[in-house]
């Protein structure tokens, strides 16, 4: 193990890995874990499907998500992200958001960038028969962070942020990953570098939130290492945390929450043909899932103070398959799309038995 760490210092200090921010870059802020096979891409959308049973309808959601930004000039950064939302349960849900932003480096070296980020969010949504809403410009978000790049084009990103809105105000702390893509490789002919010996990661990202009487966190961390130019092996770990102190709230809501869970899953994929800038795989394996959450309601005594717990906790064992394509942007950047289902061995799924979807997202090699 010690000589795969010294070989990836090594490389680091050694190759050019770019991160300096010249205009006309564009740059792709990667999201959280997308899928059901472990390890997960960095999730760009998915079309999912569950079967809740005899519990309530069944379930078909829409879900899109990306942030993207453009460099205007050598320092400045604008973009947006951009959200899409469509679920049908006993009716039709649409949701639709925007968060502009503008970002600028006050340090923009190759090996190392500082900036500071402002931004805003524009939503619609409708839930069902009930009237659509629609905000705008209606809560400031304020960042500032680092980058440093991992590989050619993989910055890590952590960042430092606080949210002023209506209501309590938020601040968070995190870190995650982004891609930048020049112009100047638009025109290269790309072929597909994972193979063996390289490792691959996807969605990497770990989260605090601090608001008024909400504490929230989590990381997911996982990749996949080529044994052979066409077969990899990969592993995933996931953990979310959420604590809710509401001593004010109506007691038939509960006066306090506390919720965990906990996942790890692995898997084996097999490419099909030789490396090329379209490339097909087949891919299964498994996980288990272990969720906890506690919710503590007054008992009702005119004495006040007393308090009555109710836990509820599941492990959730399940098995996975899939397969798709992958389109490199870059030698070492793909873009991952492909059908994968789950079966869930557990009886108290909140997903269902089944869980089919079709998910797209980002994978970098290292």
């Amino acid at each position: 193990m010690k000589q795969y760490v010294y070989l990836f210092l090594l490389v680091c200090c050694s190759t050019p890995l770019f991160s300096q921010i010249q205009r006309g870059d564009r740059l792709i802020m990667m999201n959280g874990a997308g899928g059901v096979v472990a390890p997960y891409a960095s999730e760009l959308g998915s079309l999912t499907f569950r079967d809740f049973g005899n519990f309530t309808d069944d379930q078909v959601a829409l879900n899109l998500r990306v942030r993207y930004g453009y460099a205007l000039r050598d320092r400045l950064v604008v973009g947006t992200g951009v959200g899409v939302g469509l679920t049908y349960q006993d009716g039709l849900s649409t949701g639709f958001g925007l968060s502009p932003f503008a970002r600028y480096y006050f340090l923009n070296r190759s090996t190392l960038g500082v900036f500071a980020e402002a931004g805003t969010g524009i939503s619609s949504y409708r839930y069902g028969d009930s009237e659509r809403e629609f905000s705008a410009f209606g809560q400031l978000d304020l960042s500032a962070g680092i980058q440093v790049p991992l590989a050619p084009g993989l910055l890590l990103t952590p960042a430092v942020g606080y949210s002023v809105w209506e209501g309590s105000n938020t601040v968070s702390v995190g870190v995650g990953l982004e891609l930048l893509l020049q112009p100047d490789e638009d025109d290269a002919e790309v072929v597909g570098s994972f193979g063996k010996g390289t490792l691959t990661l996807g969605a990497q990202s770990a989260h605090l939130n601090f608001q008024e009487s909400i504490f929230s966190g989590g990381f997911t961390a996982g990749g996949q290492y080529f044994l052979t130019d066409r077969v990899a092996v990969g592993a995933q770990l996931g953990l979310s945390v959420l604590r809710v102190e509401l001593p004010d709230s109506d007691p038939d809501l509960g006066n306090s929450q506390r919720a965990y869970s906990l996942g790890v899953g692995g898997s084996l994929r097999h490419y099909l043909g030789s490396p090329q800038r379209l490339r097909w795989f087949v891919d299964g394996g498994g996980g288990v899932t272990y969720s906890r959450h506690t919710v503590q309601l007054s008992d009702g005594s005119t004495a006040g103070n007393g308090l009555i717990s109710h836990t509820n906790q599941s492990i959730n064992p399940y098995i996975a398959a899939g397969g798709g394509a992958q389109y490199f942007l870059r030698d070492n950047v793909a873009l991952e799309v492909g059908p994968q289902l789950r079966y869930n061995l557990g009886d108290n799924s909140s997903q269902g038995r089944w869980l089919p979807g079709i998910h797209f997202g980002f994978r970098v090699g290292l």
